[in-house]
Formats: C-alpha cells, structure tokens, sequence
C-alpha cells in the first residue's frame, strides 16, 4: 500500500534526543516500529502528492511546551505537544487533502506503536521518566514523504522516500 504522509523533521538535536527514545523503545520492549520511520511529528496523510508551493511563507512556533507521552486507541506511542496552536497553519493549508492512514495521528512526535501485546501503561510510565517539559529548535522542515507498506503489519515491510522537503520559518 502506498501512502503519502505530510511530516515535520526537527533540526539535528531535537532529532538525537528522539532517536535515544525510540532506541531505548526498543532495547526494553521490543518496538520494531520505532526504528522503522524517521523522527518525525507526522501532520497529516494525504491522498497524493502535493506541491510545497502552498506552504511557502509557513511560519511555527520554536517552543514545543508541555509534553506528555500518550498511547492512542491502537497503541500509537507519541510525545504530545499541547501547544493549542501548534499545527495550526499547517493543517490549514491541506484540510483538503488529508486522509487515513497506518498509524493515529496526534500532535507530537511518533515514537512507535506497541506490537507485543504487553500493557501500553507499562511503556508511557517508563517514557514518564524521562520526560522533558520544554523543546527549543533551532531549525525545522516540512517534508512529504511516500512510504509503501503492506496491508498486514506495516512495520514488518516498509519503504520510504522523500518527495520534497521545505524549510519552516519559527517564531
């Protein structure tokens, strides 16, 4: 199956910080998803590829507050940001376009999903101790990234590329 996902890659640090998250996911709970996608807040999936002209002059917040880590109904792992506005400008722009996809969406970084049926309370009490409050970056990109996976388990067989990528300017 072959899905295009409207994503915010974070500048190098914030992107370390993430990455020692998913690789500590997997080290104690076996979450073969957090290594399969690039640290990322995915925005929306949207039905085909669209230009990057439409987000010229995109400006986000460089403060990424109060960050909870969460698990949705189907065991999607994220570190939320409640930033209200976050998103805002963003989702916006391509309300027309957006659809399912493989994974919930939430307002956060995608960390990984829960794939062996352990309790998912056990997972976001141990993110909880590591929790940071407050994220600065420096730099961003919003980027369009198609990824092709299979109908079953997604993570068992996943590709993906980037199709454009567009710097975002912060306030």
């Amino acid at each position: 199956m072959e899905h295009y996902l409207i994503s915010i890659i974070p500048s190098e640090d914030i992107t370390i910080k993430i990455r020692r998250l998913r690789t500590q996911l997997f080290k104690k709970f076996g979450t073969v998803s957090s290594r399969c996608l690039p640290e990322m807040i995915p925005v929306a999936f949207i039905n085909e590829v669209i230009d990057k002209k439409i987000f010229q002059g995109l400006t986000i917040s460089n403060e990424i507050k109060s960050l909870n880590y969460i698990s949705t109904e189907t065991n999607d792992i994220f570190l939320q940001i409640t930033n209200t506005d976050f998103l805002d400008s963003i989702t916006k722009r391509m309300k027309n376009y957006q659809t399912s996809g493989f994974i919930t969406l939430e307002q956060g970084f995608y960390l990984g999903s829960e794939e062996n049926n352990s309790d998912i309370s056990n997972v976001i009490t141990y993110l909880n101790q590591k929790k940071e409050n407050i994220l600065t970056w420096e730099k961003n990109n919003l980027e369009l990234i198609k990824i092709k996976t299979r109908d079953d388990i997604w993570w068992n067989h996943i590709q993906w590329e980037t199709i454009w990528s567009q710097k975002i300017s912060l306030s």
